[in-house]
């Protein structure tokens, strides 16, 4: 196993994903606790379509240049030593190491926190909205309202933007070669 792996399936695990392993070893799928187990190699991109079409957003971690990164909605590309960037990735990693996985996976489990926040200020904007426009007087009814929901935008803007400042914070992980 890569150094980090099981720690990379730890955090998919805590940001309430699903873990889905490409390759032919049903033991180390096993050791790393994986959902499932898809074909790797050329039938990689028609597993990644399967998972898509049952619903599922796929993030693939690849190191070189696996068939399936065009097929992801997300491919992580990890450079494999000295041999050419995996281009058709998205996401480009200087190396082969898992840390740059390990921090997509944080933020999209803080994003989804924070799009869940933003929901919440966003239905407390509208109805401090509501009320505001039907208080007072008719004529100032609208810029009333607008300014209830400007302020909830910019509370979700400033929550958004503390979110980021906090995940670009944390340390860069590292682990012992097994």
């Amino acid at each position: 196993l890569r150094a980090g792996a099981t720690e990379l399936v730890a955090a998919a695990r805590l940001a309430g994903l699903d873990v889905v392993i490409a390759g032919r070893d049903d033991a180390v799928a096993a050791r790393l606790g994986c959902d499932r187990v898809v074909s790797n190699g050329p039938r990689l991109p028609r597993a990644i379509r399967s998972l898509q079409q049952g619903g599922a957003v796929v993030l693939l971690v690849a190191a070189g240049g696996s068939p399936g990164l065009p097929a992801a909605d997300v491919a992580l590309g990890l450079r494999a030593g000295s041999g050419p960037p995996p281009w058709g990735a998205d996401l480009l990693a200087e190396d082969d190491g898992l840390a740059p996985a390990f921090l997509v996976l944080q933020a999209s489990s803080v994003a989804r926190r924070v799009a869940r926040e933003s929901a919440v200020v966003a239905t407390l904007g509208a109805a401090t909205g509501a009320v505001a426009g039907l208080l007072g007087r008719p004529s100032g009814a609208v810029g009333r309202t607008m300014n209830a929901v400007n302020a909830a935008s910019a509370v979700a803007l400033a929550n958004g933007t503390r979110a980021g400042i906090e995940l670009a914070r944390r340390p860069t992980p590292t682990w012992p070669d097994p």
